[in-house]
């Protein structure tokens, strides 16, 4: 009966050994799955930030493109008045020219009457 009985303590205290020993096992992998979660969800939130950011610089990368675009068509705008502004600075200046030697002619048709006008004045 004393041997049953050492055998049914040793079977009792290796039990318990056991049950702390998976206890303690079983607390450590709650605490990794824990970590692993935590970790896991880490990198979720990376990743969702990684992805917006890629969506602002393609956004950012297509309004620097229309940018780029409409600056391209300003310059051309620009070259463009810049021959219309030359070509009506030599039709002006080719208009004063007429217009100066039409008034010249006139002023000199003018004094040439007014030279005929004494000639027969005196005459």
């Amino acid at each position: 009966m004393l041997k049953n009985f050492l055998r049914l303590m040793l079977l009792m205290v290796a039990i318990l050994l056991l049950f702390s020993v998976m206890k303690g096992y079983c607390q450590s992998l709650s605490t990794q799955e824990k970590l692993l979660t935590e970790i896991s969800i880490d990198v979720k939130y990376i990743k969702t930030n990684i992805e917006e950011l890629k969506t602002d610089f393609k956004s950012i990368q297509s309004e620097l493109t229309n940018l780029d675009k409409r600056v391209t068509n300003v310059e051309n705008r620009t070259t463009n008045l810049e021959n219309i502004i030359f070509n009506l600075e030599n039709i002006n200046k080719w208009f004063l020219s007429i217009l100066a030697a039409i008034i010249g002619g006139l002023i000199l048709y003018q004094y040439k009457r007014a030279g005929n006008f004494r000639k027969d004045d005196r005459a």
